[in-house]
């Protein structure tokens, strides 16, 4: 493949998210340059590129406006003015980028790191750039290491809570698979168990994404996505919302089939569920109490019996008439 149609190819798999790791690295210092100094791409290009340029140009900017009205978090205004870039520009895109380096040559590809928690397992993790992640119970987190040279990203399953590191420069991005939180430096949890997403905030600000639709958040609020909308909601937060990381376990006007879920995260057991369908919730607060006080106390609040089985299975049952 020559050149320039490969770096062609390698422009749009960056916008779809599916370029190598070497091709983000190059592809993020060219699109860096172009927020820098858009024309400066173009300087030396012969004369027909002229009106090119200056189609391209007032893309990016009209681009730009439209960023500042909507508040958009992603894709930024030069990232999309890229996919005008490529439809435009065709070829001229590979005048720019570098021929192909040979494999020996290239620095060392970012590594993929992989971390999971089992039920009743959470892990504290430090990733390259110094922020903490509290990894909570039977969830997962991706990262490359190192983090790219414009940005700072994660992929999350299930809950964490998150201290990052100020860097103006990089922002830091949290992925998951509906919805994505953007921070300089800042402190917040985000959830993304059985379909419920939330993002709650506990230092700094943080900017919440999702279908094109953002909330920004300062401490004590929170974004939760709303299962029929598809929309962001956002409310009061509070240190309950992110309370597991001090051993706080809370339910607040929860459905029993929801509570008993997450005493299953919690505590690494299988609950065996034999009572009756009811509309029961419950409301209660524990803290780093032990598997059998709490369950002595649920049963009591919602008038069932429970048994502990082997291999850590529980049976819950309607009391004996």
């Amino acid at each position: 493949m020559s050149k320039q149609r490969h770096w062609q190819s390698a422009l749009q798999r960056y916008l779809n998210g599916d370029a190598t790791p070497h091709e983000r690295e190059v592809l993020d210092r060219w699109v860096a340059r172009q927020q820098q100094d858009p024309a400066e791409v173009f300087k030396e290009l012969p004369e027909p590129a002229e009106a090119i340029r200056d189609r391209m140009l007032r893309n990016l900017h009209r681009a730009q406006r439209a960023e500042k009205t909507a508040r958009r978090l992603a894709p930024r205004w030069w990232v999309a003015a890229s996919v005008v870039l490529l439809a435009l520009l065709g070829g001229v895109v590979g005048y720019y980028l570098p021929e192909e380096t040979p494999v020996a040559a290239l620095p060392a590809s970012p590594q993929q790191h992989r971390i999971v928690t089992q039920a009743g397992e959470q892990r504290a993790v430090t990733l390259p750039d110094g922020s903490e992640v509290q990894l909570n119970y039977d969830s997962e987190l991706r990262y490359e290491v190192p983090f790219g040279a414009v940005q700072r990203r994660v992929y999350l399953r299930g809950e964490a809570f998150f201290n990052v590191q100020r860097d103006t420069t990089r922002p830091f991005f949290v992925d998951t698979d509906q919805v994505q939180t953007q921070v300089l430096g800042t402190s917040f949890n985000v959830t993304t168990h059985d379909q419920h997403y939330a993002v709650a905030v506990a230092t700094g600000r943080v900017e919440v994404t999702t279908a094109g639709h953002a909330v920004r958040l300062q401490p004590d609020e929170k974004a939760t996505l709303d299962a029929q909308t598809h929309r962001l909601v956002k409310q009061p937060g509070s240190p309950d919302d992110y309370g597991w990381t001090r051993g706080v376990l809370i339910f607040e006007n929860l459905p029993l089939a929801q509570a008993l879920t997450q005493l299953e995260r919690w505590y690494g057991v299988e609950i065996i569920s034999r009572a009756r369908p009811t509309t029961r919730t419950i409301t209660a607060r524990y803290e780093k109490q032990p598997l059998d006080q709490v369950l002595e106390s649920m049963t009591f609040l919602l008038n069932l019996h429970y048994e502990i089985g082997d291999h850590q299975r529980i049976f819950l049952t309607e009391p004996n008439p």
